[in-house]
């Protein structure tokens, strides 16, 4: 008796430890499917988000190899897809919701007390660095010649110039300490009006063909200036008299430097008194008595400037101190404005923002957003993953702006069902698959539609196809089976 009962318990022992072992098993083959899942679900959210920025059958649009995202095609999907995933991307499995930031970096006049530029009815001189040096690389992962983008900036100059305005341009460094007016060297007077697009047209195509840079070394920052000054002293005294200097380097060609003390040279080019020797700097500057790091010459020239009340604007490109100095040093003698920019692509903006009409005032902030609107809840939703990128967005030829991108994924009943329908309105053919309905469920309108704790949730499916979906009135576990029927998507449950 007792033998037959140990028997029987080890029999119930066995019994229930195979039963513990395919739980256990269950149980892990379950979150197996699940970890799987949701592994598939990130790889096929960086797929999506590498989609959405890289190709121009969505967001981006190719810029000399380098992709940005276009406001056109953000604002078009914003109305086309404006709660539905957008067909240039999609997932069969998954639903996805996307937000684009923008934040605005521009320059903005009226912003502060420092003086701004006149609009309008202006004689301008224009001054741009024409050196050695501009023929370097913009930086170490842009290797387009820096004088490309100053030309890019002249030209949008001239484009964005009001009618009144008259124009003239001054270029230095295309020889050894060379200063050329680039107007009355081909024909030209000395301030062109910009009243018609065909001069406009014209002078753009003298800058492509006139402005480039030398191999000859020199940087006749105060020789340009003498020379601009001369030409000002033609503007007419009834219009805005400014001038606007751009360089990308310090003073290497001082016109008084003519003696020096022992061992003290300019750059090799030529050698400073001792009253114009800069020695924190280690080089000529010859322009303004300004501060200690830039040495005194006080020019008869420039002391013109300050009586007329003639500003000049200053633009340093780089990130040499000495430099950024001499050029703020330059604006703030003469009543204008100093400008630092570390990236040579900033200039077209810059220059165009410079001789502009007010911009309309711009948000700071700015988003797009668009994608799926309503999303699996609650019991209805098996996970959701947001992942995040930094974008550029090109707002014009000449403007860039950063922003950033947000892409929430969601893995739900209301995505997997709208998954089946539209892969069989886009491919044809025919779909099974076994899904839990977490709550009753209709098709209405164009959107599959559940229920988590009492709230509809309703989800557009994107198809241009009629469809026929039966209403589900209980939830539970069930075959769903859909195919094209002659140009009808037929869902079986």
């Amino acid at each position: 008796m007792s033998e037959i009962l140990m028997k029987q318990i080890y029999l119930i022992v066995a019994i229930l430890s195979i039963v513990l072992v395919i739980n256990q098993v269950f149980t892990l083959t379950k979150r197996g499917v699940a970890d799987s899942r949701l592994l598939d679900m990130r790889a096929q959210s960086n797929d999506i988000l590498n989609t959405l920025v890289s190709s121009t059958e969505c967001l981006a649009m190719d810029t000399n190899g380098q992709m940005v995202l276009s406001p056109t095609a953000l604002d078009e999907f914003t109305t086309v897809f404006s709660d539905v995933e957008p067909n240039c991307i999609r997932s069969y499995d998954y639903g996805y919701s996307v937000r684009v930031e923008k934040f605005n970096t521009t320059i903005k006049k009226g912003e502060s007390s420092e003086p701004e530029m006149p609009i309008g009815n202006r004689d301008i001189v224009l001054i741009v660095d024409n050196s050695a040096s501009m023929l370097e690389s913009n930086s170490r992962t842009d290797p387009t010649p820096k004088i490309y983008y100053a030309k890019m900036a002249i030209k949008e100059f001239i484009k964005c110039a009001n009618e009144t305005d008259r124009i003239s341009i001054i270029i230095f460094g295309s020889g050894t300490c060379a200063v050329t007016n680039l107007l009355t060297t081909h024909g030209y007077p000395n301030f062109v009006q910009l009243n018609t697009p065909q001069i406009k047209t014209d002078l753009s195509n003298l800058v492509e063909s006139g402005v480039r840079a030398s191999i000859m070394t020199g940087t006749p920052i105060t020789q340009s200036l003498e020379d601009s000054i001369d030409v000002m002293k033609q503007a007419n005294p009834q219009k805005n008299r400014l001038m606007i200097l751009f360089t990308d380097g310090r003073e290497t060609c001082c016109p008084e430097c003519q003696s020096a003390p022992s061992n003290v040279g300019c750059r090799g080019i030529s050698r400073c008194s001792g009253s114009t020797w800069d020695k924190i700097s280690g080089s000529c500057c010859c322009l303004l008595p300004c501060s200690d790091v830039v040495c005194a010459h006080s020019s008869p020239n420039m002391d013109y400037l300050v009586t007329e009340k003639i500003p000049i604007y200053t633009i340093f490109l780089g990130t040499d101190t000495i430099g950024s100095q001499q050029m703020e040093c330059i604006s703030n003698r003469t009543g204008g404005k100093s400008y630092v920019v570390d990236d040579a692509t900033i200039l077209p903006n810059l220059f165009c923002e410079l001789i502009s009409e007010a911009p309309e005032e711009t948000p700071e902030f700015q988003d797009w957003t668009f994608g799926t609107r309503a999303h699996s809840e609650g019991g209805l939703l098996r996970s959701a993953y947001t992942v995040t990128s930094p974008v550029l967005i090109k707002n014009s030829e000449t403007l860039v702006q950063p922003g950033l991108l947000y892409l929430t994924v969601y893995d739900g009943q209301l995505e997997e069902l709208a998954g089946i329908i539209r892969n069989v309105c886009e491919n044809g053919g025919k779909v099974e698959k076994r899904v839990d309905f977490g709550s009753p469920s209709y098709f209405n309108d164009g959107k599959i539609c559940m229920y988590n704790e009492g709230k509809e949730l309703c989800k557009r499916v994107f198809c241009d196809l009629p469809i026929n979906f039966p209403k589900v009135d209980q939830a539970g576990s069930y075959l769903v089976r859909a195919y094209n029927d002659k140009g009808v998507v037929e869902v079986i449950i």
